[in-house]
């Protein structure tokens, strides 16, 4: 550390690669001279550098003007057909490109579910190869595309569960949550697979009906589970101490004389219950988890009862004691009983509704007969098979815990572990084709060293094809393991960007997770907002910095000073100037995505026509932004990673709304390139209004949406925008319709080719040709990881045919409940699209009073329909800025030409006019080498301290006792409140 007595204590840490670093603080304390330590560790996290081909060199991309994609690879064609669809990315401006994994997929087909976290899924290529010429030609495709098209990539990785017929569990089940490693699951194991026999037995011994279909015949097979099958399993043996072998340890221990550690409380004091609960936290031992397992540290057990003997003045007899020790230990079981009373209840809850869901509702999926392939209710356990590689396992060894997920979860607790209880009630919506990964509790690799090494290979070889990770799970992804797993791709490749679905439900412990693994950007989900208001709300919260803030977020450095080509007609490249920030904690950076690949489209959430204002509020945020592929097209409905078997098409540049994604991606990657990070938000009426604005320039862009939650009809439209002294000019107008009929229950496609039109002729369609007889989509079912809606759910051993459709494009078609092999399209639609005019608003100007006029924007009720934008270019008059036709140079454009400020960068100008631009509290331009306004250090340096007091600030009243003169007046404007530069400034 240095310092001196007028400035901060200050240590320099010279960083030269991102990722995220801890630090802590040791000091000598003042008085006892012993060497301390901070109590808490501070985190930073440095932001990889992201670069694009830009010409012939590369352009940095900052994270805000990330536009992203989200493509599942098993739909795509052989990696050798690739280039027309990165093509279309290319031309509707994404410079990013997600992928789910592309391993070897497990049993269930999910690309989440991988069978082999070292090998690349062998359809994706045309023609047999070993992994590593897979690995080569995928990096030379990938690099390909990233050097063609500007196209970055980035894939998920899944280190929380693999398939549940991954063939190394077999060599490795410790790798899994089984009765050895885990012997607290063995309860959890007894009903699971008392569910499985009671299944397979429902016909032959209880004479009741496999095949459930009505409420009665529900319930009569419950009835039987909750009286015959849960009791019969006396899990009550696990709960509770056996009194005869308990007292018969105690008895054995009595005459032991020793040192009694309770000699000092006061134990009969206390409550019953209070009494027996210290008895259980201190003396009862559970180290076995077997029937009757709970055993009692004896030596303690007579010290707490002596302890209790002593303060009643009681004979210290072993009959005495014992008459005691059976009180406290029968307390102790009646609360233990209470206990296992409440997890049966919960049980039996948890499976009835499950089964309801999964056997009778009309919303869900009717799975069909029972047995013990399909039980009533989802298994909990894979069951490894006995071969030649298992022969030699013990038994405990072969049956391994699913993973899965709760409602309302804490994510820092692990809910496989010692102190959860969930797979014991039946709290987990499991993933059948999935095995959850146990790393261990102790520290890196000691536990479990195969499965960490086994994991850092296959992030090494994922960071060695892709700029980026997405951690799929992340919220029950161990904190250390991932923190290790990230430090071995960074080493691979240092600028890895880093990013995670994180539902946490606190905010507080989504900075935890960020601190502790580096992660530079959290997804936030568009189609979560329930209405226009809420929406609303997302934008303005992931939209940037209020308009008029006269500061920038100190997260935001502006990178042009620091060197980098950042591809910016507004931020210039400067030569090396030295710049010290006071930087402050910032808030987590989003990528705010329209509609992710879990999510159900807008067609079944809202309407189809909300597509448009979806995508394009979206886009308007100051943030990464992301969509997923069919969203542009239409796709209107969400697509299962698990059943789907149809294949994408490269898209048109008339398809859906991708000539609107085509502007809106380039707009916001310029808006974060050159520093429009201020945003003023308005929700009116269904209405959804956003002003993206340069904090120094002022200049804008506006974009006016109407939402279609709904496509009910309504007069009410926006009230009249007012600019003051900003003209404007119209980028685009789109509004869109959509040409069929939609129904909320639709769980199939319209599959028709000719499902986009881009002429303003419309098109009129027989709606009873076009309309699909569409199935109930219902909420998932869960079996397999990546839901799947209730008319797909699949049991892994039965096989399912795909039955292709037949017709013409005009009929209408009648869908069976098996995804159809072919092509995923979107409804057909039309986009009454305009780069030049616009139907839906009437812009005019209005001459003020004051001398001052006014751009008024009037929405037409009319033609403004739900489903419709306006984007707008807006200007202040006078500012040089000639996008709406002015001639001349304004007042703004001679002001910064005399400061000799007009070749400058609008950051750059602030920084050497000595604004806190970065909102950092304190900043400092260092050494003669700085580039400062022209004449300006030359003017300063010899200033004394007094001397600069004068020149940056005074009070009248100051000014007037040295030298008898006040502030400036300015006619027409008043007089300066100060004397100095501040004076200008205020």
């Amino acid at each position: 550390f240095t310092h001196d007595p007028l400035t901060d204590v200050t240590a320099d840490l010279e960083i030269k690669i991102p990722g995220v670093f801890e630090y802590y603080v040791e000091y000598e304390d003042w008085q006892s001279l012993i060497l301390c330590k901070s109590e808490v560790i501070g985190s930073f996290i440095v932001e990889p550098r992201l670069y694009v081909p830009n010409g012939n060199g590369k352009a940095l991309l900052p994270l805000d003007g990330i536009s992203i994609l989200t493509v599942i690879p098993k739909w795509m064609p052989t990696i050798d057909l690739w280039e027309p669809f990165f093509a279309a990315f290319n031309y509707s401006n994404f410079n990013m490109v997600h992928y789910a994994p592309m391993n070897e997929r497990g049993i269930s087909n999910s690309p989440y579910s991988i069978y082999d976290q070292l090998m690349l899924s062998n359809d994706m290529f045309k023609v047999p190869m070993s992994e590593p010429e897979k690995e080569n030609f995928l990096k030379y495709t990938l690099d390909k595309m990233y050097n063609q098209y500007g196209i970055m990539h980035v894939i998920d990785v899944v280190w929380n569960h693999t398939a549940c017929n991954s063939e190394w569990l077999q060599h490795h089940p410790e790798a899994g949550y089984n009765l050895r490693n885990s012997p607290h699951l063995r309860p959890a194991y007894d009903v699971d697979e008392a569910i499985l026999v009671f299944s397979e037995e429902i016909e032959s011994k209880y004479n009741l009906p496999s095949n459930l279909k009505t409420e009665a015949e529900l319930q009569a097979v419950l009835n039987i589970f909750q009286n015959v099958i849960i009791p019969d399993l006396k899990l009550w043996e696990y709960y509770v101490l056996d009194i005869p072998s308990t007292v018969l340890d105690f008895r054995l221990q009595w005459n032991i004389i020793s040192t009694n550690i309770y000699s000092k409380e006061y134990l009969n004091k206390l409550s019953a219950k209070d009494r027996a609960e210290k008895f259980m936290r201190e003396i009862v031992i559970n180290e076995t988890y077997t029937r009757k397992g709970k055993k009692i540290r004896a030596k303690l057990a007579a010290e707490f009862v002596k302890r209790i003997l002593a303060e009643r003045n009681e004979e210290m007899t072993v009959d005495n004691g014992l008459k005691i020790f059976e009180e406290i230990i029968k307390f102790v079981n009646l609360l233990w009983y209470e206990e296992y009373d409440d997890d049966l209840k919960c049980i039996f809850e948890q499976t009835t509704h499950r089964a309801r869901f999964l056997r009778v509702a009309d919303h869900g999926p009717r799975l069909g007969a029972l047995s013990r392939e399909n039980p009533l209710v989802d298994t909990y356990f894979t069951r490894l098979p006995r071969n030649e590689v298992t022969k030699n396992l013990h038994q405990d060894d072969m049956a391994l815990a699913c993973n899965g997920w709760i409602w309302n979860a804490d994510p820092l607790l692990n809910f496989a572990g010692p102190q959860s209880k969930a797979y014991l009630r039946r709290e987990v919506i499991a993933w059948g084709d999935c095995v959850k990964l146990r790393y261990g509790e102790k520290p890196v690799q000691e536990d479990n060293p195969w499965i960490w090494e086994h994991q850092k290979s296959y992030t090494e070889k994922m960071a060695r094809l892709f700029h980026g990770f997405r951690i799929d799970n992340c919220h029950s992804t161990p904190i250390n393991l991932a923190s290790y797993l990230l430090d071995s791709g960074r080493r691979v490749r240092p600028d890895l960007y880093v990013f995670a679905e994180l539902f946490t439900g606190s905010e507080e412990k989504d900075v935890h997770f960020v601190a502790k693994m580096g992660l530079n950007s959290l997804i936030r989900e568009g189609m979560n907002a329930w209405d226009s208001f809420e929406l609303s709300r997302l934008v303005h919260r992931y939209g940037g910095e209020p308009v008029g803030s006269l500061t920038f977020p100190p997260e935001h450095l502006p990178l042009d000073l620091l060197g980098h080509k950042t591809n910016s007609k507004q931020f210039k490249e400067v030569s090396s100037s030295q710049i010290v920030i006071d930087v402050k904690g910032s808030k987590i950076h989003t990528l705010f995505m329209d509609c992710t690949h879990d999510n159900e489209t807008p067609n079944q959430k809202r309407t189809a026509e909300d597509t448009l204002p979806h995508a394009a509020l979206v886009a308007m945020s100051n943030c990464a932004i992301g969509s997923v592929k069919g969203f542009d097209e239409l796709v209107p409905n969400l697509l299962n990673v698990v059943t789907e078997t149809r294949k994408y098409r490269a898209q048109s540049e008339m398809d859906g709304i991708v000539p609107v994604r085509k502007t809106l991606n380039e707009l916001h990657t310029k808006m974060a390139r050159e520093g429009y990070n201020e945003v003023h938000v308005h929700h009116e009426n269904g209405y959804i209004s956003v002003h993206r604005v340069h904090p120094q320039t002022h200049d804008g862009y506006l974009l006016i949406a109407r939402t279609a939650f709904n496509l009910d009809k309504s007069a009410e439209v926006h009230s009249p925008i007012r600019l003051r002294n900003q003209r404007v000019k119209i980028i685009e107008s789109a509004t869109l319709k959509v040409l069929v009929n939609q129904t909320k229950s639709q769980s199939q496609p319209y599959m028709d080719e000719t499902h986009s039109l881009l002429d303003k002729k419309e098109t009129k369609v027989d709606d009873t040709k076009t309309a699909a007889e569409l199935a109930t989509n219902s909420l998932s079912a869960s079996q397999l990881y990546h839901h799947i809606p209730a008319d797909e759910i699949i049991i892994l051993s039965t096989s399912t045919n795909t039955p292709e459709f037949s017709g013409t494009p005009t009929t209408k078609r009648r869908m069976s409940k098996s995804k159809s092999t072919g092509i995923i399209t979107g409804l057909p639609c039309l986009l009454d699209y305009d780069d030049e005019n616009s139907n839906l608003i009437r812009v005019y100007e209005n001459r003020l009073d004051d001398g001052d006029f006014e751009t008024v924007i009037e929405c037409n009720g009319y033609w403004f329909a739900k489903g419709s934008t306006v984007l707008l270019r807006t200007i202040v008059d006078g500012s040089g800025i000639d996008d709406v036709d002015n001639t001349t140079d304004g007042v703004l454009t001679n002001l910064w030409k005399l400061l000799g400020l007009n070749c400058l960068s609008g950051v750059e100008n602030m920084v050497r006019m000595g604004w806190d631009v970065l909102g950092s509290g304190r900043m400092w331009l260092e050494n003669d080498g700085s580039n400062w306004a022209p004449g300006l250090w030359e003017a300063i340096k010899v200033l004394k301290e007094l001397e600069i007091n004068v020149v940056l600030f005074r009070s009248e009243m100051e000014e007037r006792d040295t030298i008898d003169d006040g502030a400036y007046e300015i006619p027409g404007f008043g007089k300066l409140t100060y004397c100095g530069l501040q004076g200008f400034v205020s």
